[in-house]
């Protein structure tokens, strides 16, 4: 699978190169890309630089279209869409996929908020905003048992406490460090998420 920063995915087969599917989101989703002209945040101005996330027979992506496709779930073997959801502007984070809360969710740190998408079905399951200038929220998010931790150049490193109640999610920082102002980002995996 391989990302260009305007927004276009698309599968390869290893054995010799030929592209299998391909998807833009543009196109595709309504994502808006200006360049490096204006004011636009995240993706729309830098370009989809969070590469997509694959794992179980599932693909996620962060398509950052506003028109309910921030976040999108494909079949990886065919590009066949299996769901869209959110109405966010990609950062520059990659989508992250774990269980939190008992639930398995995409967490994806988006240009004005990191949102957590229940896995299977793309439902919106938590919401909590972190606007800053630019949007460069790079940092693929790490995931807990009931915390998510994240960081940008002007939030900082931080920790998000989240407690579920039925269908209800609440979410808190829990820390804070300004200091550790996180501006690159490679994800690590702890164990099996």
């Amino acid at each position: 699978f391989a990302q260009s920063c305007r927004g276009k995915l698309a599968c390869f087969r290893a054995a010799d190169g030929q592209a299998l599917w391909t998807v833009d989101y543009t196109r595709d989703f309504g994502a808006v890309f200006v360049g490096e002209k204006g004011n636009s945040q995240g993706a729309m101005r830098h370009g989809n630089n969070g590469s997509p996330w694959v794992a179980a027979g599932w693909l996620w992506a962060s398509a950052g279209s506003t028109n309910g496709a921030g976040v999108v779930a494909l079949a990886p073997a065919t590009g066949s869409l299996r769901w869209t959801s959110g109405n966010e502007v990609a950062a520059y984070a990659a989508p992250m996929v774990g269980t939190v809360g008992g639930v398995r969710q995409v967490v994806d740190f988006m240009a004005d908020a990191a949102v957590g998408f229940e896995a299977q079905t793309g439902r919106v399951l938590w919401r909590h905003p972190l606007k800053t200038a630019f949007s460069r929220h790079v940092m693929t998010p790490l995931l807990l048992p009931d915390r998510v931790i994240l960081g940008s150049h002007q939030t900082g490193l931080l920790c998000l406490q989240l407690q579920r109640d039925g269908d209800r999610w609440s979410v808190s920082e829990l820390w804070k460090s300004l200091e550790a102002a996180p501006n690159f980002s490679c994800p690590i995996l702890v164990g099996d998420r």
